[in-house]
């Protein structure tokens, strides 16, 4: 099947050992607005194949990301990557946008966390990672799209994350609404609950009062009616 839901595409990038797979683990756990992959996760010898820019690889990345956000949702998928290695694919087609987030932090921090946070001693490894590091840090802002850079030196991976998500959520053509969970009852009487705030003047309504209002700031008010009223359990 073809997806036929488009949906903005979020890529977040970094050098190995940088803490972006840490950062977007924390975003997974913690998110419900968008669904967050690990590219890492389907890594064969099959696609290592640097003389093409690893163009299967991201084929069935974006191809997997596309039919994953038919459920509604827009993916981040997190792995190392540049956007001329997404934006020439086939797959392109599937995604209103494709936005470039990079994890970066000093050089010196970096070769310290691959040392002593992941145990790494190759140096041919720490090398490409440093080398990777200082190339997003200096042609992010000339690349195509552009590559919005986080530096998480001084960050902890839960600030870090809190910053991811904030960028992704002010990108364009993200739509997430302003209250993300909502009930339509059909005449039914709303039963208070302690984590549904009231529509009531920050009232809490007592239980059997029928919810008649939608919430102001919600899009789904629309839906609102005589027969069907709808609750914001956000507001």
């Amino acid at each position: 099947m073809k997806p036929d839901k488009k949906f903005p595409l979020f890529i977040v990038s970094g050098a190995s050992g940088v803490g972006k797979s840490t950062m977007c683990e924390i975003l997974f756990k913690k998110e419900t607005d968008y669904i967050v992959l690990e590219s890492d996760i389907l890594w064969q010898e099959v696609f290592n194949t640097p003389q093409d820019n690893y163009r299967n690889f991201r084929e069935v990345w974006m191809t997997m990301c596309a039919n994953v956000s038919q459920i509604g949702m827009p993916v981040v998928l997190c792995g190392c990557g540049i956007p001329e290695q997404f934006e020439i694919c086939d797959a392109r087609e599937y995604f209103t946008q494709i936005h470039y987030l990079a994890v970066v932090c000093e050089t010196p921090i970096l070769g310290k966390r691959m040392r002593e946070g992941r145990g790494i001693q190759e140096e041919d490894w720490i090398r490409s990672s440093v080398s990777f590091n200082l190339w997003l840090r200096e042609n992010a802002s000339k690349t195509q799209p552009q590559i919005t850079l986080l530096d998480n030196t001084n960050l902890t991976p839960e600030e870090a994350a809190e910053e991811a998500d904030k960028w992704i959520r002010k990108q364009p053509g993200l739509h997430i609404p302003h209250c993300r969970k909502w009930q339509i009852h059909s005449g039914r009487f709303h039963r208070n609950t302690p984590e549904a705030p009231s529509l009531f003047s920050g009232q809490r309504p007592a239980s059997g009062h029928r919810v008649r209002e939608a919430c102001p700031s919600c899009p789904h008010r629309k839906r609102a009616g005589k027969a069907r009223q709808v609750f914001c359990k956000y507001h």
